[in-house]
């Protein structure tokens, strides 16, 4: 039975022309706005529903009519239908489809109330849809499912990162500055993302591929100003027709939700960077309570726009949060229930046997910290130096003067708001030789080209115990390299 699927908005005139234009939205905004009294909300909205049906409704899709949670029928969009204008009818704009099912019956969840035309997106609504079109023969076991790719377990930390988000589908990175939280999480998503999408890390991707992979992993920062308009949905304004309006807009969370939702076989990553900055209660809002990975798939009904809202399954988070900043047991407990954590703290390994200008950047970064736990006070632990400012890249820093920047710019700065400007204490982890305790200040002198030499006198004065790691680090710079023909017999013999 051929017949017509058809929507309102009679005052609004044959659409097919404002279509045609390179900006149909702020066409029709303008038309609703004179011919409708309606809220800016409210027309927004309208305006997302008369661009699906006259644009993106495709031949074969199937449309479903719907006296609120009751459906009246189950048709499919004929081949061709194009948009078409009926001047004469209450309900003008039109397409035409064939019914399958006539029939009135419920769909097993609410969804789409209050609205006229949008997207139907529950699993279960979606499969009693194909059931009634089929006439009760589609099955949950009659489509097989799509099988994921294997996702090798990572090492080190991002491995860490991996087995929490398994576990709990969310993971804070907690730490003293400068020890690599945000370069551990994009590595972490970007891996995992790569190896399911690609089969491979995120370095062996191809530099043209790399844009793909991005489109998984998405990043924001809280702050004292960011809220729950910016993460899930709130009002923003909007210059229409030279005339302030304000519209509901999705946050980025929202954004992300909705896209895993419709690629279910892949994963998608939000990175929130300084976690602990934000206002957590209200940035999160209601999401609380489906945020755990027990409840994934359970609808809330979100506050501003009153839609039903769920977070898929394929949906992570991975958050960051500096411990200098603020202490992770101050983090609403609510939260800390959710998440898992993993700490990340100072790793001199990771400088090696870096020497510059005889001084081992590892044990002299070692022994800062070292005299930070035992000068600093209550909550030292977590106010040390991070080994990333020692890095250039992923590398230790191979300029003396690149570490002269770095010391003079970042290190002593971070330092002297620990101490509180208290000069004796910053004296006490720098040494004498670079902090003028009596004139409360910095040898500013030492930092030029031509002190080089006092200045690494200077930084290893403060620590007795550096002169034996000075020479340890010598010793192995020095030594000769292992001989290879050696090594690659020994080991054939073992075999």
């Amino acid at each position: 039975m051929d017949v017509n699927v058809a929507i309102g908005w009679r005052a609004l005139g044959d659409l097919a022309p404002i279509f045609a234009t390179s900006d149909p939205r702020s066409q029709i905004k303008s038309l609703l706005t004179e011919h409708y009294a309606n809220t800016p909300q409210v027309i927004g909205k309208s305006v997302a529903e008369i661009a699906r049906f006259v644009k993106e409704m495709d031949s074969g899709d199937l449309v479903v009519a719907a006296n609120g949670s009751t459906i009246l029928g189950v048709g499919r969009v004929e081949p061709n239908s194009d948009y078409r204008y009926e001047p004469t009818d209450n309900f003008p704009h039109r397409r035409t489809v064939s019914w399958l099912d006539t029939e009135s019956w419920s769909l097993p969840e609410q969804e789409a109330l209050r609205s006229t035309f949008r997207e139907l997106r529950i699993p279960q609504n979606l499969l009693a849809i194909e059931r009634r079109v089929a006439g009760g023969r589609v099955t949950v076991s009659a489509a097989p499912k799509p099988v994921a790719p294997t996702v090798p377990r990572l090492g080190g930390v991002p491995g860490r990162i991996q087995e929490v988000l398994d576990r709990k589908a969310q993971v804070i990175l907690y730490g003293p500055p400068g020890t690599g939280k945000t370069y551990w999480a994009d590595k972490a998503a970007r891996d995992l993302v790569a190896y399911r999408e690609h089969g491979e890390p995120f370095d062996k991707v191809p530099e043209t591929t790399r844009p793909a992979v991005d489109e998984f992993v998405r990043t924001c920062t809280f702050h004292p100003a960011y809220g729950y308009e910016d993460f899930l949905e709130g009002y923003r304004p909007q210059s229409v027709n030279g005339q302030l309006v304000f519209t509901i807009r999705d946050g980025i969370f929202k954004r992300l939700c909705d896209d895993a939702s419709r690629k279910p076989r892949s994963n998608f990553y939000l990175i929130v960077d300084e976690i602990n900055r934000g206002d957590i209660p209200r940035i999160f809002g209601e999401l609380l309570t489906v945020l755990e990975k027990p409840k994934r798939g359970k609808s809330v009904q979100l506050a501003v726009s009153g839609t039903p809202f769920r977070v898929p399954p394929n949906v992570f988070i991975i958050g960051t949060m500096n411990t200098a900043d603020r202490s992770i047991a101050l983090l609403d407990k609510a939260l800390r229930r959710r998440f898992g954590f993993i700490e990340c703290m100072p790793d001199v390994s990771i400088l090696n046997t870096a020497n510059l200008q005889g001084l081992p950047l590892g044990p002299w970064l070692e022994c800062i910290n070292r005299s930070v736990r035992q000068k600093v006070g209550r909550d030292a632990r977590n106010l040390q130096i991070g080994h990333s400012y020692l890095l250039d890249g992923e590398r230790p820093i191979a300029e003396f003067s690149r570490f002269v920047q770095v010391l003079r710019d970042e290190i002593i700065p971070l330092l002297e708001d620990y101490c509180y400007e208290d000069y004796a204490a910053l004296g006490d982890i720098l040494g004498t030789g670079l902090v003028d305790t009596v004139n409360q200040a910095i040898r500013s002198e030492l930092f030029e080209d031509s002190n080089r030499a006092d200045l690494v006198q200077a930084l290893m004065q403060a620590y007795p115990e550096m002169a034996t790691s000075r020479q340890a680090v010598a010793s192995e710079a020095a030594a000769p390299p292992e001989d290879d023909d050696e090594t690659d017999t020994t080991a054939a013999g073992a075999k």
